[in-house]
């Protein structure tokens, strides 16, 4: 069907200008030096297994630029003498299906709800973790796949000049050059989606002087052989159950050289090239996930891309991923393409360390990173990006490098929509179908509930009952999720997508919490309100009038705010749906929105916050990482600056007390981590829900604040987040969402442009953004004030436009 399209032109008198910069975004590329810090020994040749916090130092790995297809992928080190492609495959985890819930849950609820009202919280956490989590307690761990080794006979790393490594964003390769003697050698690598191979070329400048040796290698489950002049890597995972049969995934990995000129030969499991003029490297992954053969898989990729050229297989990668990644430009005070280039990308993080005055630049670079890597670790088909996107070397990384559920997931997601990515989205929405097929049961057993749950953590096999410990009875988390089924909708205004996909999510989860919910017993406050029992404020604890900690609670703000968010997101697709289907549940929305009435009220405490609790309890924490109590703010919109004046003035000084905190205040006993959001530690993910609020708030520069922050503290020499000392992907793409909502925000049904825009990015442009409605928005700007910003319908709708002092025509 055609869509009539609506286009909106505001123009601004002060548009032409003398001098004014053309729009053109300078060329996005990370680009250092010197190759990532690289031994011929991994860390698990030298007698240990791998550390997941080995990259606390900044070394290593997260000096490695990645590559990805969405499927799999690779991180490219750039060594000389030696390579490393440390290789992942998406579905490698290391586990199984099977019945993870707990036959006692549904028994010892009743209990632990009556315990939990009668302030005997310590009680009813003992009996939680006896009988209300899963089994077992842990999710799965996302596994590497193992790594590619090249050796280079000949070349010298002290004998060599002109080095160069970079990752082009634009085009998503990754390049190094360096020279040696006479020689000028070349590599280019990068992940094909359309042809499902990762592709290494090394070139050099005289002929017949490239020689390798290739090797696959992992650090256990596996073997390697050459075989067909292939180098092939094999095996199982070993995940036995409690009979000790193993149900371990099968995965393989197939190298194949093509080559111009040279001899190849092959020694024990390496593959020897010798005297080539050209070696082109074809690279395949499989496991067994969904019934396939690996080493088919990985046979029939490779037979494949090998007919046909280089040119070829490379046209064909950016022309798909330029599809993606070309609708959005975007220049911060309009940088010059020379500014790319002027200072590589880990002196430029050096810099902020000590320089408060920001990197226009690197803003802008960071944006399309983001973008970069969520079209290389989400495409429609693949899996959702986990705690780490795509990228891990471990095989037992931090967090299992699972689906982490109370915010890790859902930030991933925060900006794909407005930064004109819907399609990446949807591996997310798919998974959602995972997770409600599995937590229906899950509902059933722990709850004897309707619909469906899930908890704080999951992995590739639909884990959905309770994790970890008691902080993990946590069962709100499909109704977030929930959430991004519906935002989906509301950026494209498909209707058929709300039919069948949106509304069965938010349904299901609906009638979970509908069932879930419980009157507060006469005689304590709030009598007779509807709250979630159990509840926990995600990974904080409060302090009871005797002085001990708790985490285990009823109605945590946190809950209310997501229950009443997915019951007004419900009952708004039903609106929608019932234009055509006029009878479509309707005694189903009467229960909705008469438990929706009777949810436990947010509330200001006593010193003007949002109460994180159900009573004004005595925070062990000022500064904790999570700010949960400040859904309602973002990323939902039940508090707004226009709408909830009072409320938002509550929430600022909601963020104020997290930031100053107080560093002498004792962690709580439940804390891991060394984690407060005050001076310099906190979470990359915290600093970047920092930066989300305060752009709710319409605090550009405060938001801008935090944002930089992150850039200065949080980031790795190839521009990962840090969390806790480790890589997690989630503040790299939370970081984009923030300037997403500095930007452009359409949350209160009308289109906000530059709605919290920093005075630090005085002039500059933002084109292919997208907004609620199914809008696309150009905008340009002249100190911080809107030129011209065109605004198209996709779907032949109309808009409200707020963009400051503007002169229509």
């Amino acid at each position: 069907m055609l869509h009539r399209k609506l286009i909106i032109t505001l123009t601004c008198l002060c548009f032409f200008f003398k001098g004014y910069a053309q729009k053109v975004q300078p060329s996005m590329v990370l680009w250092y030096r010197q190759p990532a810090n690289f031994s011929d020994s991994l860390p698990y040749k030298n007698g240990s297994t791998t550390n997941p916090f080995d990259d606390r130092n900044g070394k290593g790995w997260v000096e490695a630029l990645p590559i990805g297809n969405g499927r799999m992928g690779a991180m490219v080190f750039g060594g000389i003498e030696t390579e490393r492609l440390q290789l992942n495959e998406e579905s490698l985890w290391a586990g199984y299906y099977h019945d993870v819930n707990n036959p006692e849950a549904y028994a010892a609820l009743p209990l632990v709800r009556r315990l939990i009202f009668e302030g005997k919280e310590d009680s009813a956490k003992l009996i939680g973790e006896k009988a209300m989590l899963g089994i077992p307690k842990r999710v799965s761990p996302y596994q590497s796949m193992g790594d590619l080794l090249m050796v280079f006979p000949g070349l010298v790393k002290e004998q060599t000049r002109n080095y160069y490594r970079s990752l082009d964003v634009d085009h998503a390769m990754a390049t190094v050059r360096f020279e040696q003697g006479n020689n000028k050698f070349t590599r280019e690598a990068f992940a094909s989606h359309v042809d499902d191979v990762i592709v290494l070329r090394l070139t050099a400048s005289q002929k017949g002087s490239l020689s390798i040796n290739l090797s696959l290698d992992r650090e256990k489950d596996a073997g390697s052989m050459v075989k067909n002049n292939s180098v092939i890597l094999s095996g199982r995972l070993n995940v036995p159950d409690e009979k000790g049969i193993n149900h371990g995934m099968l995965f393989a990995t197939h190298v194949l050289p093509i080559c111009k000129g040279g001899i190849i030969t092959s020694k024990e499991n390496k593959l020897i090239v010798t005297n080539a003029d050209e070696i082109i490297l074809l690279i395949a992954q499989a496991t067994g996930f969904g019934g396939r053969d690996p080493q088919q898989s990985c046979a029939a990729a490779l037979l494949a891309a090998s007919k046909k050229s280089y040119d070829v297989l490379k046209g064909n990668h950016i022309l798909d991923y330029q599809k993606l990644y070309g609708r959005v430009k975007i220049n911060l005070n309009n940088i010059p393409d020379k500014e790319a280039f002027a200072v590589p990308t880990d002196k430029r993080i050096e810099r902020l360390k000590t320089d408060s005055s920001g990197d226009d630049y690197l803003s802008a670079l960071q944006y399309q990173y983001s973008r970069y890597l969520m079209i290389s670790c989400s495409r429609p088909g693949d899996l959702p990006a986990n705690l780490q996107g795509l990228w891990n070397q471990h095989m037992k990384p931090a967090w299992e490098s699972d689906y982490h559920t109370n915010i890790n997931l859902q930030m991933n997601y925060w900006f794909v929509e407005a930064a004109n990515l819907a399609e990446c989205h949807k591996p997310l929405i798919t998974y959602i179908d995972t997770l409600a097929y599995h937590g229906k049961r899950t509902a059933k057993v722990h709850y004897g509930a309707n619909g469906w749950v899930v908890h704080h953590a999951s992995d590739l096999f639909g884990y959905t009952a309770p994790v970890a410990g008691v902080h993990g009875v946590w069962p709100v988390g499909g109704a977030w999720l929930a959430r991004h089924s519906f935002e989906h909708y509301l950026y494209s205004g498909n209707t058929t997508f709300l039919r069948d996909k949106a509304y069965p999510h938010l349904r299901g989860a609906a009638a979970f919490m509908l069932d879930f919910l419980m009157e507060v017993p006469p005689g304590l406050p709030f009598a007779g309100k509807l709250v979630t029992n159990p509840s926990h404020s995600p990974e904080n604890a409060f302090e009871r009038p005797d002085g001990t900690q708790s985490q285990f609670t009823s109605g945590a703000t946190m809950d209310i705010q997501i229950t009443r968010d997915l019951f007004d997101n419900y009952l708004e697709a039903l609106d929608v749906l019932q234009k055509s289907q006029p009878g479509l549940d309707r005694e189903f929305q009467s229960s909705i929105v008469k438990a929706r009435e009777h949810l436990l009220p947010l509330q200001v405490n006593s010193s003007g916050r949002i109460q994180e609790w159900i009573e004004d309890y005595k925070e062990t924490e000022l500064g904790h990482r999570h700010i949960s109590h400040v859904y309602g703010l973002y990323p939902d919109n039940q508090i707004s600056v226009s709408k909830t004046p009072e409320m938002a003035k509550a929430a600022l000084q909601t963020l104020s007390v997290r930031l100053q905190g107080n560093p002498d205040q004792p962690k709580t006993k439940f804390g891991a981590f060394d984690s407060y959001l005050n001076g310099k530690k906190g979470t990359g993910w915290g600093r970047a829900w920092i930066a989300l609020c305060f752009a709710r708030l319409g605090l550009g520069d405060e938001a801008y604040k935090h944002h930089l922050y992150l850039q200065s503290q949080f980031v790795f020499p190839n521009l990962f987040g840090i969390a806790h000392g480790t890589y997690q992907i989630d503040n790299v793409f939370g970081n984009a969402a923030a300037i997403n909502e500095m930007l452009l925000q359409s949350q209160e049904s009308f289109i906000h442009l530059l709605p919290a825009m920093p005075s630090k990015w005085k002039d500059g442009f933002a084109n292919g953004l997208r907004a609620i409605g199914g809008f696309q928005v150009d905008m340009t700007w002249q100190d911080t004030t809107i030129t011209v910003a065109t605004i198209e319908s996709t779907i032949g709708g109309l808009c409200k436009v707020k963009a400051g002092k503007i002169i229509r025509r």
